[in-house]
Order: structure tokens, then sequence, then C-alpha cells
């Protein structure tokens, strides 16, 4: 087993199973890092814990940007639905927080218990952010993060708000995936300039 193959076994033996999180998120991002002009993010939400008439809630976004590099794309995806989630639980605000986990008062974000947290299980094709994402047990991250620092302040709040599990899967390995790539493709085109 590789380094990089025991991280990820350690970042799974410590999360539970799949069906055991309230939310799956798969997410993609589409940009280049030669010259950084236009990206495109993409996810797609499932609810484990909503239940419909038809079954499970789905829900799909997109996002873009004039200027960012694919770990950017890759981050804004991550973002954008976990936000998603926030918006659909009715989390937005501390105020939201404190009534939804029944914590009063509760004055930071960070005094939410990790076993109050709805579980996510997020599934990434970009392993670098996967590892910068996930947690060893000491709390440190596997990977340094060393860029996007204003998107790691805004992933802040998320990483107190859910419990995260971060899952890497080799890029369009599921129908999911191929759907996200698709539309973060697609995405960043209406970010490229016209000449």
């Amino acid at each position: 087993m590789t380094p990089t193959e025991e991280m990820h076994r350690q970042i799974l033996g410590c999360s539970g199973a799949k069906e055991d999180h309230d939310w799956v998120l798969v997410t993609d991002g589409s940009g280049t890092d030669v010259n950084r002009i236009g990206t495109g993010s993409a996810w797609l939400l499932r609810s484990m814990a909503l239940q419909r008439d038809e079954g499970e809630v789905e829900m799909k976004g997109v996002a873009g940007a004039t200027f960012g590099s694919v770990q950017r794309a890759e981050q804004m995806a991550l973002l954008e639905g976990l936000r998603a989630i926030s918006v659909l639980m009715h989390l937005n605000t501390l105020k939201e927080v404190e009534k939804f986990m029944n914590i009063v008062p509760l004055r930071r974000i960070e005094d939410v218990p990790l076993q109050r947290r709805p579980k996510v299980w997020w599934i990434g094709d970009r392993e670098n952010l996967i590892l910068q994402v996930a947690r060893r047990p000491s709390g440190d991250t596997f990977y340094e993060r060393r860029t996007e620092p204003d998107l790691w302040y805004a992933l802040y709040w998320y990483e107190h708000l859910f419990n995260i599990t971060p899952v890497y899967q080799p890029r369009n390995s599921t129908p999911d995936q191929v759907d996200v790539d698709a539309r973060a493709g697609q995405t960043r085109r209406l970010f490229l300039p016209t000449l």
C-alpha cells in the first residue's frame, strides 16, 4: 500500500459507511493553470435523509469565474455544494444553527459538537484537495493548505457546521462524476474570452 493509499484508508476508516451520512455531494472543477483564464465548477447533491414521493432529493448547480486555477474551480464546487446543503437545511446564520442544533446560546460555530453535525459524504477527483480537506486523528490536514487562502477561510464555517468525509475517486469513475465534469467544462467555456 502506498502512503497516499494509506491516507485514504485512514479517512474512510474513521468516517462510517456512506449510508450513515445525511448527504452525498459530488463535485468537479474545470480550469487551466497555464493562463488561469476561465473556471467552471459543478456539483450534484443527493439527500440520504430527505425523501420525497419520487425518492431521494437531488440538486445540481454550477458556478464560474473569469480568472482562477484548477484548484480554485475544484474548491468553489465544494463550497457551493456545501452552501446548498446549508440553504436546504436553513443553516445560514448562527441563529439558525443554534435553533437546529438546540444549543442555546451558540456564540461560535466552533462550539457545535462533531457528533451533532449533519454528515456529508463528499466525492471529488482532485486528490490533493481531498487530502487538504481531510484531517488526521490529531486534527491536522494530510496536506497543507497553501493556495487559495480566501476559500479556506470560507470552508472554515462549513467544517464546523458539517461532518465532512472527503472521498477520492478517479476522474469520471461514476455517472455522477461524468455529469459534474461535463457541466463544469461547459460553465468554464462561458468565461473564456472571445477573440
